[in-house]
């Protein structure tokens, strides 16, 4: 059985931005989940966190919505977007 986990984007950075004190075990981590990483460097999403971001909710496979305020950085997205607005207009009787 894989275990699931979801990084903190701090960890993310440390790769990132080759954190000296930290970057060793962020580089570990990224060896056990090579392909996600690249996938996100190879992806239409110009900004890497909401990349990320992305990403990890197409690995789940019961996430119907990403919610944010900048919906234009997620316009590659297959998982509809949605603003905060947006969202609670699908739920108000």
């Amino acid at each position: 059985m894989r275990t699931k986990l979801f990084l903190d984007s701090n960890v993310i950075l440390d790769l990132a931005l080759d954190r000296s004190e930290f970057i060793k075990n962020a580089e570990s981590l990224f060896e056990l989940e090579a392909i996600f990483f690249k996938q996100v460097l190879a992806s239409e999403f110009l900004d890497f966190e909401d990349g990320l971001q992305y990403f990890s909710a197409v690995k789940v496979k019961s996430i119907e919505a990403i919610i944010t305020r900048n919906t234009k950085d997620f316009k590659p997205s297959l998982i509809p977007v949605l603003t905060p607005a947006q969202f609670l207009r699908t739920i108000e009787p």
